[in-house]
C-alpha cells in the first residue's frame, strides 16, 4: 500500500540528471519480523546512485541501504522513506591475477 508520504515522492527532481528505476514495495527485514512501505530505488551505475541520493535529499526523506537484505537490526527497512537497493549491481569490473585483487560492484 502506498502511504500518503510516499505518494508525494513519485517524480524525479531537477537535481537528478538520469532516471533511476524505482518501485514501491513492502520491505521486510531479515527475520521477516518487521517491515514497512518504502520506495525502492534500483540504480545500475554510480551516476544513478548519486541521482538516488539527490532524489532522497530533495524529497526530505531518509535513504536506507539494501544489498542482499540480510543485515542485522533490519537496517534496510526504511518505512515511509527510500531504500537504495544495490543488489543488481553485482558485476566483476576488473581482475588482476598477479595481485589477486578484484574490483567488483557492491551488490
Amino acid at each position: 500500500m502506498l502511504t500518503p508520504k510516499l505518494a508525494k515522492q513519485t517524480k524525479p527532481t531537477s537535481a537528478t540528471k538520469c532516471e533511476v528505476r524505482s518501485s514501491y514495495e513492502y520491505v521486510e527485514g531479515w527475520g521477516m519480523t518487521v517491515g514497512g512501505d518504502s520506495r525502492l530505488l534500483h540504480p545500475r551505475s554510480t551516476e544513478e546512485i548519486l541521482a538516488s541520493y539527490n532524489i532522497a535529499h530533495d524529497g526530505g526523506v531518509k535513504l536506507g541501504l539494501r544489498g542482499s537484505g540480510n543485515s542485522y537490526g533490519d537496517a534496510s527497512v526504511n518505512e515511509d522513506g527510500h531504500v537504495l537497493d544495490i543488489s543488481n549491481m553485482n558485476r566483476f569490473l576488473d581482475w588482476n591475477p598477479e595481485t589477486g585483487v578484484a574490483e567488483v560492484e557492491p551488490g
